[in-house]
């Protein structure tokens, strides 16, 4: 190695300063052959790089400032399916998947901060299902749970885990009438005690918004369901989010109401309702637009927009009083036409290898009182662009501080670039002002992807050319 290449890793893996911001960067990861990737920044001492290569697993290992200490290859005992890796009590655990004489064996191994080995459990054995799709894996907030689910043409296996003691705690196999969880699937979320919200889009077959309905499967840590269905006072729910408040046993429910267009909104909404309390049908109330607003929104004169386009509920925030925080974004996706038309097809062609122009603009930020009425909203002016990257460096990080919002986000997509933050305070006050710069780093930063650490901290990836940097932020 050569003493400019000596030098260049030296210069990366200290911290340098901008706009009173500390700013860590590690040396280069490849990640080329790698089927995904994550980062555990909670380790201890230690910030460990997880590579997913399919039947080759390894962890390269950091201290807290982001230096180089080693690399560590892991072998597992079968041919193995990865399912999903997390850490808690301290360690990181790998769950995963193995065929053997027609049956499906789950396991899951653990390791501590220098990647030692200490423990390899035998979760569970059940027969191979022919139609099954690939697994999703879910955890709850304390990482305390763990679920994974696999589709099924009219159901589902659903394996929930203890994730401390390593116990299955219900594998069950559910029938959903009427839904095929491998096209109606939407989301799914866990709470600490093992309650999963299962959200499921049933779509008409024209695609259209006019005979879609959202429904809601509420299974206990008993392995019981029970259905309900989400509707609007008027219109339909064409975007929503859930989120779970463990704190206060609510579950919290935000976004979009329209008629026959999902990307056309004609309301708003965000409530949370008690767990233990839920009727079978769920009517979320609604906030409509005011002229004014959609004009300052839309850039048009009062009166010429009725209705909000391309704006897709991103997050859920609870209140302390118990209200709802919704988060929007404006997000637009362009089909570039290359050629003599008829040369391919257009949208097998520009989803699978780029051809995309990526539009990621302003931010609303709802606020609702707990009784779902809309109490201050806020318009948070973004304009980023790329070309065919799949938007990953688009977008924004939000970062939660005491009673204030950051959203942390790229001014523009390109390698010298300045980061910049909207601060809001409880009443929808906000600020913005410039974070850092990334001129002459070299640096890409994935703040879709971040995770924060501390109340002042947090750790994103920057990604380029197959190499992924590991950057903490230290907000001084």
């Amino acid at each position: 190695m050569n003493r400019s290449i000596t030098f260049l890793l030296l210069l990366l893996a200290l911290p340098w300063n901008a706009f009173s911001q500390k700013v860590t960067v590690s040396q280069e990861i490849n990640v080329r052959n790698n089927f995904a990737y994550d980062i555990f920044p909670h380790m201890g001492d230690r910030i460990i790089f997880y590579h997913d290569r399919g039947s080759d697993q390894n962890f390269e290992v950091f201290d807290q400032e982001l230096k180089y200490i080693n690399t560590v290859n892991i072998e597992l005992d079968k041919k193995i399916l990865p399912l999903g890796v997390i850490s808690a009590d301290e360690h990181i655990k790998i769950y995963y998947s193995y065929r053997d004489t027609g049956h499906i064996h789950l396991a899951v191994r653990s390791f501590d901060k220098t990647i030692r080995s200490v423990d390899t459990v035998l979760l569970s054995v059940r027969l191979k299902k022919s139609n099954e799709s690939a697994p999703r894996f879910y955890f709850s907030e304390d990482k305390s749970k763990v679920v994974i689910i696999t589709a099924q043409d009219k159901g589902a296996i659903i394996a929930v885990i203890d994730n401390i003691k390593h116990e299955v705690i219900y594998e069950y196999e559910f029938l959903f009438a009427g839904f095929n969880l491998k096209s109606d699937y939407d989301r799914l979320a866990i709470s600490n005690h093992g309650d999963i919200w299962l959200l499921l889009q049933k779509e008409s077959i024209w695609h259209t918004n006019e005979d879609a309905s959202f429904h809601l499967f509420h299974i206990n840590k008993q392995g019981e369901s029970r259905h309900h269905l989400l509707e609007a006072e008027e219109g339909k729910i064409s975007d929503i989010q859930i989120k779970l408040d463990d704190v206060n046993n609510r579950l919290a429910l935000g976004g979009f109401v329209g008629e026959d267009k999902d990307s056309r909104s004609k309301g708003f909404f965000g409530k949370s309702y008690p767990t233990n309390n839920l009727d079978d049908i769920i009517t979320v109330p609604i906030n409509h637009f005011d002229a004014a607003w959609l004009a300052k929104t839309t850039g048009k004169k009062i009166g010429q927009k009725r209705e909000l386009e391309n704006y897709r509920a991103r997050n859920l925030v609870i209140r302390r009083d118990g209200g709802v925080i919704l988060v929007a974004e404006l997000v637009r996706e362009f089909l570039r036409r290359m050629g003599q038309p008829g040369n391919f097809n257009d949208q097998m062609f520009g989803r699978n290898g780029g051809q995309v122009d990526y539009h990621y603009e302003d931010i609303i930020v709802y606020a609702f009182e707990p009784d779902g009425k809309a109490v201050w909203d806020n318009l948070l002016f973004k304009k980023q662009f790329s070309q065919d990257d799949y938007g990953i460096y688009s977008s924004h990080f939000l970062f939660k501080t005491g009673g204030r919002l950051k959203f942390i986000y790229n001014d523009e997509i390109k390698n010298a670039n300045t980061v910049s933050e909207y601060v809001l305070d409880p009443l929808g006050n906000f600020e913005r002002r410039s974070v850092l710069s990334t001129e002459y780093q070299n640096l890409r930063l994935r703040f879709k992807d971040a995770i924060q650490t501390g109340p002042k901290t947090l750790v994103v990836p920057s990604e380029k050319s197959f190499r992924i940097n590991i950057v903490k932020i230290d907000f001084e």
